[in-house]
């Protein structure tokens, strides 16, 4: 039976440990949230795993869970991270949520930019946020995820310093709107000279048929 459940939900049991979930090899989905757990360690042999919820539990240490690359949505709301590089060896993330915890660096960020996958996160309500910080990274991930910048800028690289990320992003939208606004221009004048070349072709011909008409000439 364990071998072939895919999905398990157990919220509000206040478990402290989970080694039972060893024997659930083939889960898909876990969601253990409202619990008292700490250790995680056991979620590791999950390599399934897709889907997983460990918000509002006591979790520290969240190493043992980046070894689980299939994992697409994570969710650790309201537990003790301070440090989020666990996140960077889990190449498919698309969803990350980690409201409620104690980060206080913004730039342990940058390292999402290894993802290629992410599509969003949320990170209210830890020590790191201020109005202008939230307004940093929300900036910073809007520009991940910008496909207008693909060609121009290497989203695989693991920046140090958001700050810098944000200068370049500005510089790189300018050079876009300028090479965009010389090629309207451009579009604009070989247009103009098509008008002028056709109206021109129309005056000739029209010259042309008077001509003949004058001079009889054939």
């Amino acid at each position: 039976m364990s071998d072939s459940l895919t999905e398990l939900t157990i919220n509000g049991c206040k478990l402290s440990s989970i080694p039972f979930l060893v024997n659930f090899r083939n889960l898909r989905k876990l969601i253990l949230f409202t619990n008292v757990i700490t250790d995680v360690s056991v979620v590791s042999n999950l390599s399934q795993l897709e889907h997983l919820d460990l918000s509002s539990n006591a979790i520290i240490d969240f190493k043992p869970l980046q070894v689980l690359q299939n994992i697409k949505e994570l969710y650790l709301n309201s537990n003790k991270i301070k440090n989020i590089h666990f996140l960077s060896f889990m190449q498919n993330l698309v969803t990350v949520h980690l409201i409620n915890n104690k980060i206080t660096d913004l730039n342990q960020f940058a390292i999402l930019m290894k993802s290629k996958s992410l599509r969003y996160l949320s990170a209210d309500e830890n020590p790191f946020l201020t109005s202008e910080s939230k307004r940093k990274l929300e900036k910073f991930i809007h520009g991940k995820m910008n496909p207008t910048y693909e060609q121009y800028f290497p989203f695989s690289a693991c920046f140090l310093n958001i700050e810098n990320s944000q200068t370049k992003n500005k510089s790189i939208l300018k050079t876009l709107c300028k090479n965009k606004g010389a090629e309207l221009k451009l579009r604009i004048q070989k247009r103009k000279q098509i008008i002028v070349n056709a109206f021109m072709m129309k005056k000739m011909a029209l010259f042309y048929a008077r001509f003949k008409s004058f001079t009889g000439f054939e």
